[in-house]
């Protein structure tokens, strides 16, 4: 098993979890577990050391004192220990991580299994519990008691080396929590009991917690004829000293010693009196040193010490005086008395706490943890190892195109891994579109950061990330995102991309950083490809592919009944008349996603009932058997412009007042007429096919709105799908043309084979009609507005529908080609994985 121990404190420097920490950790290593201890570094002492399986990583952090750590130097650990964690389990396959203290390791730990899953243990010791410590850390422990409850119930098992303090523990959760009652230890070799002196010993740090005052209290006006000997150090020492020279007896301020120096193991064996006056305890290795040392102790009577002694010691009430010098008295006038006790107090040590009886409880505690996380599988089973797939992708929350391209690589990701576990960053869809087993992480979500660090593999594309046109910042964002997946270490592939256009300098050195972070670039047309190589991009990493969402239909279709599929779903618009005279101004309609409408399916014969704001209306339905055209429009031209800050990001009212302007205006009225005449010239029924649903833009509202300034609204429908892309795909598949403006309704209707045109603006557009041979079906946006090209767009409307089964034909050919190229995503996406 290889673990991963956090401490801010481990020996030499620290109090009493830093020897508990590195007793601890020796005996794993020596029970064969490799063992990696993340510490502070302090002065004169090495950044790494290794002793067999255990090694000691030490961080530079904020550390001014070997015996006390101060608040923004626990801080300091906190940080600089997460991402030196982070670099090792990158390299290190982990089994359980081991946090001493539930603040501040305890979030350390919490953060790591947030981000790579790996579960953690934390072992409590008595300052990192609220309640525990009156004169330290009492008004922060309020403050962070919310973090310290998230920390604690994420753990897979809490640890405390007594009963007193495990009941504090629940006392503060607030609810009973399993705790694993697993003491502190010491080695019996540790020392060697000798002939003793008439001595009194306290180790301690010197915080007035500690209760050392009391004890020289005691020994005021009094001669005890022997010398008291204080190790430890503190804030509290110069108070102590104060004290100690109103003492008649020798006091001697020995200061902090390590647990292993000649100097305190001698005073330990010469001491016949060990005090211990603390006022509050959770089990302290001073005791079992006395204990091992076979020193006679007096002990502040606490629930914590009587777990520890038993009845191997004389114990005295909490602050206390005259109690401590009435035991003292005893002691030193009684030696039988003091052998009896030191005696008793050896043996108790000896059965109950060494270190090789408290490693294996932790040994035992962490296999059955390990081993329940493991599922366990028949003996002739063997499996692929899961990894974690981040998908960096566009806007899947409102926009169908970009959600087809993300199911796209999805389904690619299962059939080239099938036990990979699939995370996308961003927000999911607003339709059920069968992203089966997908987590959703907002990109500003605590979960959407963790996922860049879980992830084993990142995908990056899958839309039109890299292009300098939409906005001047655009570039920007996505290359910070791709170069800090980078500086995280993660392997990333650029996935169907569509490049360009660059024309700014700046936009094509970010995009050739962007692009240096990734292992491999797959683009989904020929002008991307050299868009990249001419900005330097080298050329043996980049591949020129097709879109992915051209895979996600077969063909022919699995069912044609289209007039099943339309009555599900089509919508029936409110008179021009009933909008006029409610007064709703264009603003109100484009800002909102629209009215609610509901839908009662008849026979043919029948009327369709829709109800809007309280008003019934009934239109008579075309029959299905007039045939149909499909009509995808979004209004773009307000996308052209470069800004800083990206549409969507603009104030509500800034939008709604390009919404409002006369360009708008003058499109709606536009395509209104030219609607009409193709109902009248074609024959045909429209159904608009929206693909855009954002709050403040949607092409539903944009297709109603159009509707309404037309005479023939009656032969008209708006398509409003109920699980997104695959209701698009239905729809589609029973259309006889369509024409569509967003560049991803064109790849849907031509992978199903339906002749399309495509009003396309920008080049992107134009570029796929290129690749499967359709470009004479291309009709530049921008030529509506312009004098005569709404006839010219109709004519080739007209020209289109006429011609609808030779462009069927011509599709036969050349989409089955088209697909095999998009699915080449899937192959270099194959190598990817296997590389990583």
């Amino acid at each position: 098993m290889r673990l991963l121990v956090l401490n801010y404190e481990y020996p030499p420097i620290g109090g009493g979890g830093s020897p508990v920490t590195g007793a601890i950790c020796q005996e794993l290593a020596r029970k064969g577990h490799h063992t990696d201890v993340v510490t502070m570094r302090f002065k004169g002492l090495p950044k790494f050391e290794q002793e067999g399986r255990l090694r000691i990583f030490r961080v530079l952090c904020l550390r001014s004192a070997r015996h006390v750590c101060y608040v923004h130097e626990l801080l300091s650990y906190l940080i600089v220990s997460f991402f030196k964690s982070l670099r090792l389990i990158r390299t290190n396959t982990y089994d359980l991580i081991h946090a001493h203290f539930i603040l501040p390791t305890g979030v350390v730990a919490y953060g790591l299994h947030k981000v790579t899953g790996i579960p953690y243990v934390i072992t409590a010791h008595g300052s990192d519990v609220q309640g525990y410590n009156p004169d330290r850390f009492r008004i922060l422990h309020r403050f962070l008691i919310p973090f310290w409850k998230v920390v604690l119930r994420n753990a897979k098992s809490i640890t405390s080396p007594s009963h007193s303090l495990a009941e504090l523990i629940e006392k503060n959760n607030g609810q009973p929590y399993p705790i694993e009652i697993i003491p502190n230890g010491i080695s019996e070799e540790w020392i060697t009991p000798e002939a003793k002196e008439e001595r009194i010993l306290v180790v301690s740090r010197l915080f007035p917690r500690k209760g050392v005052q009391y004890l020289l209290h005691a020994l005021e006006g009094q001669s005890f004829g022997c010398p008291v000997d204080i190790v430890g150090d503190g804030p509290y020492r110069s108070r102590l000293e104060d004290l100690a020279k109103t003492v008649q007896d020798p006091v001697r301020f020995h200061g902090w010693l390590d647990n292993q120096s000649p100097e305190l193991l001698a005073l330990y064996r010469k001491a016949s009196i060990f005090v211990f006056p603390s006022i509050a305890e959770n089990f302290p290795i001073s005791l079992l040193e006395a204990m091992v040392s076979g020193a006679a102790i007096i002990a502040t009577d606490l629930a914590a010490c009587r777990e520890v002694l038993g009845d191997a010691a004389l114990f005295v009430p909490p602050e206390d005086s005259s109690a401590i010098q009435k035991r003292i008295f005893d002691l030193l006038g009684d030696e039988t008395l003091r052998i009896e006790l030191a005696d008793k107090a050896r043996r108790r040590v000896l059965e109950n706490f060494t270190w090789d009886q408290v490693g294996t409880r932790y040994h035992e505690l962490f296999v059955s943890i390990t081993q329940s996380n493991i599922p366990i599988l028949p003996a002739t089973e063997t499996r692929e190892p899961t990894r974690k797939v981040l998908i960096v992708a566009g806007d899947i929350r409102y926009n169908l195109g970009d959600t087809a391209i993300c199911l796209s690589i999805v389904r690619m990701i299962r059939k080239v891994s099938p036990t990979s576990s699939v995370v996308v960053w961003g927000h999911g869809p607003c339709f059920s579109d069968g992203f089966d087993n997908v987590e959703f992480h907002p990109p500003l979500s605590f979960e959407g950061v963790c996922s860049f660090f879980r992830a084993d593999a990142v995908l990056w594309g899958g839309g039109q990330l890299l292009q300098g046109n939409r906005s001047q910042i655009k570039i920007l964002y996505w290359a910070g995102i791709v170069t800090l997946l980078r500086l995280l270490g993660k392997k990333i592939m650029g996935f169907a991309q569509g490049v360009g256009p660059l024309s700014r300098k700046h936009d094509q050195v970010l995009t050739r950083l962007a692009c240096s972070c990734t292992e491999v670039m797959t683009v989904r047309d020929l002008k991307s490809l050299i868009t990249l190589q001419e900005i330097n991009v080298p050329a043996h990493k980049i591949f020129a592919t097709a879109d992915p969402a051209l895979t996600l239909f077969s063909y022919p279709p699995i069912s044609q009944n289209f007039d099943q599929a339309l009555s599900q779903v089509m919508t029936v618009l409110n008179s021009v008349s009933t909008l006029h005279e409610s007064k709703v101004p264009i603003r109100n309609v484009l800002t909102s996603a629209g009215s609610t409408l509901s839908l009662s399916h008849h026979s043919h014969s029948e009327d369709l009932a829709v109800q809007d704001s309280g008003s019934s209306l009934k239109h008579e339905r075309t029959k299905c058997d007039t045939p149909t055209i499909g009509m995808s429009l979004r209004y773009t031209l307000h996308h052209r412009s470069n800004r800083i800050i990206p549409f969507q990001f603009l104030p509500a009212a800034m939008r709604c007042k390009t919404l409002e302007s006369e360009d708008f205006s003058r499109f709606l009225a536009t395509m209104a007429v030219l609607c009409d005449r193709v109902i009248e010239e074609c024959g045909v029924n429209i159904t608009f096919v929206p693909m855009y649903y954002a709050p403040w833009e949607t092409d539903v509202v944009i297709a109603e709105s159009l509707a309404q300034h037309m005479n023939h609204k009656e032969r008209v429908t708006v398509f409003k799908p109920s699980n997104g892309v695959e209701d698009i795909g239905h729809i589609l598949q029973g259309l006889e043309a369509f024409v569509g403006i967003p560049m991803h309704s064109t790849i849907l209707s031509t992978s199903l084979h339906v002749p399309t045109l495509a009003l396309y603006y920008e080049s992107k557009g134009c570029d796929f009609f290129k690749l499967i041979g359709q470009e004479q079906w291309t009709f530049p946006l921008e030529k509506i507005n312009e004098p005569g090209g709404p006839n010219l767009l109709l004519d080739r409307i007209c020209t289109l529908w006429q011609e609808r089964e030779h462009v069927r034909l011509d599709l036969d050919h050349t989409i089955p080609k088209a697909k095999g190229l998009a699915a080449s995503n899937a192959d270099h996406l194959r190598s990817f994985m296997s590389y990583r």
